[in-house]
């Protein structure tokens, strides 16, 4: 009498077990696959946040310089202006310090010439 294994019957606890981790590895390799995946995402989210920022960030310094330029140039034009304006007043004083003195450096002068050295 010989004992042919039954068709239907259930498999050996060996076939059993292998079975069972072959299906967790693929079960393994599954959620493996999702959390690489996932983290690409996250990678991909962080990254485009921190390319946002930077353009935030440069849109705001260009800003900043901008209005600092304009300030620059503001007062390099109120600094030309006032230069003018001291050169202008003190050419006037000048120009009334000389009227002021002519008449009598003109006569000294006349004096000057017309007195006979001894």
């Amino acid at each position: 009498m010989s004992h042919a294994p039954a068709r239907n019957a259930a498999p050996p606890p060996q076939e059993e077990g292998i079975t069972l981790l072959i299906n967790m590895e693929t079960e393994v390799e599954g959620l493996l696959a999702v959390a690489r995946k996932e983290k690409q995402e996250k990678l991909k989210s962080a990254h485009e946040e921190a390319v946002n920022a930077v353009r935030q960030l440069r849109a705001q310094k260009e800003a900043e310089f901008q209005a600092h330029k304009r300030e620059i140039a503001g007062s390099q034009e109120d600094f030309g202006r006032r230069i003018e304006e001291d050169a202008k007043a003190e050419c006037e004083k000048l120009e009334k310090s000389f009227n002021e003195r002519k008449a009598a450096a003109a006569a000294l002068l006349v004096q000057a010439v017309l007195t006979t050295r001894e």
